[in-house]
């Protein structure tokens, strides 16, 4: 049986102290964003961490990260290794990772004396930046746009279908380009497409009333929508760089297709300028068939809008089914138990508590485990919902049923009527979305709720040193 690599090793370990630690990767993303400055650990980043396809940097993040969950883990059990030990597997790993590429050390000091200034590129990485450049064109006019776009109100469909189109290819092309800083850049570059794909995909698609356009809906007050503008902005903004940082990588390593001089064809015989014909912007000749790669000539104008609400539709579908399984889970095994620990008066009657009904440790478990199955799963399918209002309401869903896991929270009210409560509200809401209809106002039951957990996190928030 061969020996794990060390970026598995080191992957496998942080699995096991994200899952002692009992923090979801939208609790973990939230605690980030409020560090001063904001320490970004977005969804993708910590998936590829876990799953072991990228190895962390051994910077503020991937520090913070460890510092978040080992305290959280150690109260579950998991003896903490500390910060060096972690900094220790991280490098190897990383190490590891560098060996693998071809080293770019001459064999003597000979040859160092007549090596070119460039060393050749791996022709592995030509084909990877082939790709790249043919998903994502450098003189595309959805480049334009977003670099002059003054807000993100409205998106055109031309630029947001190329931008979520080059996602998934390029989060899953293999294998990694040998040069390790370009691999590293290449990680940054997806996460930043990712966070902006996560945006656009809130947006609605308005093409039905005559505007080929992606555009922020109304989730109840102008300050609300501008905020989702801000929120769409700042991805752009960190995207663009992440974008300019990889062509700039490929163009000093020579990565970078030559655009072929084209004759004069005007009367004066001057040239046009790069990337315009006959005073109109066009994309170099060497990119022009890959300039618009998911529109092509034959397809019918609707193919990718139909594609996206098929998708949709698919997705508000499994949510509405795990929303189902959720509503139907039985109650805590221990919720009688804790309540009437919280409500002992006396330390003789939480004795007795404690005596007479003894903790379930096993099934406790078994029921905190299929709980927490359950909300994973959607939050992970609700990522696909692309109408703003609904997944900003399966988000607040969320919050609510993962600030309801501790059982001193069900002092305001029990866990089995919260998470009923929440449930009801968004299986209604999915009803009328997919019926075409306007969302269901909250319940009162559900407003109640929702205004408490808010409380709750304000003062937990004011409480921290």
């Amino acid at each position: 049986m061969g020996e794990t690599s060390a970026r598995d090793r080191l992957a496998g370990e942080l699995q096991k102290l994200k899952d002692a630690s009992g923090l979801s990767y939208t609790q973990i993303e939230t605690q980030g964003r409020k560090q001063t400055p904001i320490v970004k650990l977005g969804r993708g980043k910590l998936s590829n961490w876990f799953k072991g396809d990228y190895v962390p940097e051994d910077d503020k993040p991937f520090q913070y990260l460890i510092r978040l969950l080992e305290p959280r883990a150690e109260k579950n059990g998991l003896v903490p290794r500390g910060i060096n030990w972690w900094r220790d597997r991280r490098k190897e790993a990383a190490d590891e990772r560098d060996a693998s590429a071809v080293s770019k050390e001459p064999a003597d000091r000979s040859a160092q004396l007549v090596a070119p200034a460039v060393a050749a590129p791996h022709v592995s990485d030509v084909a990877k930046a082939a790709r790249l450049l043919r998903i994502l064109p450098l003189d595309g006019s959805w480049l334009r746009w977003l670099e002059n776009a003054e807000t993100m109100f409205k998106v055109p469909l031309t630029v947001s279908d190329l931008v979520c189109d080059a996602h998934r290819p390029l989060e899953t092309d293999r294998p990694d380009y040998v040069d390790p800083e370009l691999q590293e850049a290449h990680r940054e570059l997806v996460e930043a497409l990712g966070a902006l794909c996560y945006e656009l995909n809130g947006m609605n698609d308005i093409s039905d009333e005559g505007q080929d356009v992606l555009e922020i809906s109304y989730p109840g007050t102008s300050a609300e929508r501008n905020e989702l503008n801000r929120q769409a902005c700042r991805a752009r903004d960190e995207f663009i760089p992440a974008y300019t940082k990889v062509i700039n990588l490929l163009n000093v390593k020579g990565l970078l297709p030559p655009v072929p001089a084209r004759p004069s064809t005007s009367p004066s015989g001057s040239v046009p300028p790069p990337g315009s014909q006959d005073g109109t912007p066009t994309l170099p000749p060497t990119l022009s068939k890959e300039g618009q790669p998911h529109a092509p000539a034959a397809a019918p104008a609707g193919h990718d809008r139909d594609e996206r609400r098929d998708v949709n539709r698919s997705a508000t579908g499994r949510v509405y089914a795990i929303l189902s399984e959720l509503k139907r889970l039985r109650r805590d095994p221990n919720q009688e138990r804790e309540l009437h620990l919280l409500y002992a008066k006396t330390a003789q009657q939480y004795e007795h508590v404690q005596r007479e009904q003894p903790r379930d440790e096993e099934v406790g478990r078994l029921w905190q485990t299929e709980r927490g199955r359950l909300i994973q799963r959607l939050e992970a399918d609700a990522l696909d919902i692309t109408d703003t209002e609904l997944r900003q309401r399966v988000k607040d869903a969320l919050v609510i049923l993962e600030c309801w896991e501790e059982p001193f929270r069900q002092a305001a009210q029990v866990e089995s009527r919260t998470r009923w409560i929440v449930t009801e509200h968004l299986m209604q809401s999915i009803e009328a979305y997919r019926d075409g209809q306007q969302l269901p106002d909250p319940s009162e039951a559900y407003g109640w709720t929702r205004a408490w957990v808010l409380d709750f996190l304000a003062e937990w928030e004011a409480s921290r040193p």
